[in-house]
């Protein structure tokens, strides 16, 4: 069986300082059809994968590529 990356867990107004690994994310859809991208990371020195389920976030992280580091802030003000 196939080593699995941890999932970078984002928190609600944290910063996370990661590079990326790849040009682009894999991609998919779930069972109801909806889209998902992969991106696989290396933060703290760990690589780790996360789903850009936020298509606001997926289209910011499309226009850079391997070994681009970027900020990413968790804003997320919903009800859940």
């Amino acid at each position: 069986m196939e080593n699995q990356k941890p999932k970078l867990e984002f928190e609600n107004q944290k910063t996370y300082k990661v590079e990326l690994l790849f040009d682009t994310p894999k991609t998919g859809k779930n069972a109801k059809g909806n889209d998902w991208y992969l991106y696989g990371v290396k933060h703290e020195g760990v690589e780790k994968n996360f789903f850009a389920n936020d298509y606001k976030l997926h289209n910011i992280l499309k226009e850079y590529g391997k070994g681009t580091i970027i900020e990413i802030t968790d804003v997320y003000n919903g009800d859940n």
